[in-house]
């Protein structure tokens, strides 16, 4: 099989989760009035399905460390389906909450095992490169997700979303079992016993370089799922878009992230992995430094909203590909474990910070503006502290 064509497959395989994660979003405020409950309530929703997606990571890696890459995505694609169909029938928001953790849950084995099956075939800068092209293509789900869910939701109502997913998840699924081949050529029966198990993450949790990249990488997400917590309701509720205008706003995240991954893969090789995060943590802080300015003017309008997240999003995709090439660069024999601790902590991050975030109610971008500063101070703090530092000795 020719690199692209493996490329396109990992493309298939990381749309997954956040296809799962970002198509119901328009849904939001219509399931706040459909269970006659709170913004609060509904925001953990999207707590909860990240709770899933970081905790299962931890198996999934392993599992295909043992038993195949193959195996894991499709036992990972049924799982997900389960989820769709407990959403789908929710009379409640405890019983929505469940179907959104098996949902992510599931989705964990696509979201982990995307990085781990590009190790298998690659490596260093072209590692990092083939990230970036994932991720070019990838950054069209954000946009497509939402346009999709909008019109779902105007069309019919929101369990249709999760109706969608359910044949969405199933055809992902098919293709996997159909065309992807195991990538794993070097199997680690011990991969799944405890001492083994434990004593991976040991070793990648006592690595001042995968912590420093990890971490780094996860400010970048946790400032972007921010905006998915709060987005729904500020632009729907306060600036009175329709769903579908809500999903149409999304192209801005995809125009960022294309821009960023096309950016990073065009100089990634000359500049190097390192120069390209340092250029992507500055770039964050622009964008939240600019939207907190906005909301302390008391200027809220859709371009005050979108311009600065444009700018962040475009900086924190420098992070994605490049926080993950240099967190799992060296282990490629645990492969599929570092690539599970890598997005356990990743969306770990991620988790903490949308369950923070569902606890306040923003109306003018103020809180999106500090989560986004500090995210990029955050991101600069630790990459400099765990990796540069390290380096040098």
């Amino acid at each position: 099989m020719s690199d692209i064509k493996y490329i396109f497959l990992v493309l298939v395989i990381a749309i997954l989760g956040p296809f799962a994660s970002d198509s119901y979003l328009p849904s939001l405020p219509q399931m706040t009035e459909y269970f006659q409950t709170t913004e609060t309530v509904m925001q953990l929703t999207v707590t909860v399905f990240f709770l899933g997606l970081a905790s299962f990571q931890l198996l999934w890696g392993p599992f295909s460390d043992k038993l195949g890459r193959r195996k894991a995505l499709l036992l990972g694609g049924l799982t997900a389906l389960v989820g769709c169909v407990v959403a789908m029938f929710a009379w409640s928001p405890t019983m929505l909450n469940i179907g959104r953790f098996i949902q992510g849950a599931g989705g964990a084995a696509n979201a982990t095992l995307c990085r781990s099956v590009l190790r298998d075939r690659f490596s260093g800068p072209r590692l990092a490169q083939a990230g970036g092209i994932v991720g070019i293509f990838f950054a069209l789900v954000p946009s497509v997700a939402p346009i999709v869910g909008g019109f779902i939701q105007e069309a019919f109502d929101w369990r249709a979303n999760f109706i969608f997913l359910f044949f969405f998840t199933l055809t992902i699924v098919w293709i996997i079992w159909q065309f992807f081949p195991e990538s794993n050529t070097n199997l680690n029966h011990r991969a799944l016993h405890w001492d083994q198990f434990m004593g991976n993450y040991k070793t990648l949790l006592t690595d001042k370089s995968f912590l420093g990249y990890t971490l780094a990488s996860s400010a970048g997400f946790s400032g972007l799922i921010a905006y998915y917590t709060i987005s729904p309701f500020l632009l729907q509720n306060v600036l009175l878009l329709t769903p579908s205008e809500y999903g149409y706003s999304a192209i801005v995240i995809t125009l960022g992230f294309m821009a960023g991954h096309l950016t990073n893969a065009m100089l990634v090789k000359k500049l190097g992995m390192n120069r390209m995060l340092e250029l992507g943590f500055f770039t964050m802080l622009v964008g939240g430094v600019l939207m907190t300015t906005y909301a302390l003017m008391g200027i809220v309008t859709l371009t005050a909203i979108l311009a600065p997240t444009l700018i962040f999003i475009y900086g924190s995709s420098f992070t994605f590909s490049n926080g993950a090439a240099g967190a799992i660069q060296r282990f490629g024999h645990i492969a599929g474990s570092a690539g599970a601790m890598f997005g356990f902590l990743q969306i770990l991050g991620t988790t903490i910070i949308s369950f923070l975030i569902s606890f306040s109610s923003d109306e003018t971008g103020l809180t999106l503006g500090i989560t986004f500063t500090l995210m990029a101070l955050f991101a600069f703090g630790l990459y400099n502290v765990l990796v540069t530092k390290a380096q040098e000795f």
